[in-house]
């Protein structure tokens, strides 16, 4: 008899990072612009809130899921995990969504990640991210790399 337990979901990886706010900040000052661009996603940089702190708080949830994330892939944020590939967006009830794009999607489909879970946490000095991916390992992922 097969064992059930091998085509049922497993956790996959665990990540967790913290972000002191003020140096958020403080890169924001110096580079402006061409920081976001590179970090974030044109939605996450539309989406985050217009005044401070809750801009600051805002990006850097973000910033530490994206660090979170490639923590739990096992592989940084290198190319298999680049920082435009990682998303994370509210649900209209507000809870964070992590999606996944490009060439992170494609990592995370073949360690068979099906599913993101990922909590967001702040206060006026940090921000704090945790990402577990659960899925079948080797059986590529099915959900399209977005946490449900």
């Amino acid at each position: 008899m097969p064992n059930s337990r091998e085509n049922s979901p497993q956790i996959l990886g665990i990540g967790v990072d913290l972000v002191e706010i003020p140096r958020l900040q403080a890169s924001l000052q110096r580079t402006g612009d061409a920081f976001l661009k590179k970090v974030y996603t044109p939605a996450e940089v539309e989406g985050a809130p217009p005044r401070e702190p809750r801009r600051s708080q805002y990006l850097a949830g973000r910033w530490a899921a994206k660090e979170a994330l490639a923590k739990a892939l096992g592989t940084g944020i290198t190319a298999q995990c680049p920082l435009q590939d990682i998303q994370t967006l509210n649900l209209p009830d507000g809870r964070p969504q992590l999606t996944l794009l490009g060439t992170a999607r494609k990592t995370a489909d073949a360690l068979g990640v099906s599913q993101i879970h990922v909590s967001l946490t702040h206060e006026t000095q940090y921000a704090v991210a945790m990402v577990l991916l659960s899925g079948t390992p080797g059986k590529p992922g099915e959900n399209g790399g977005v946490a449900r």
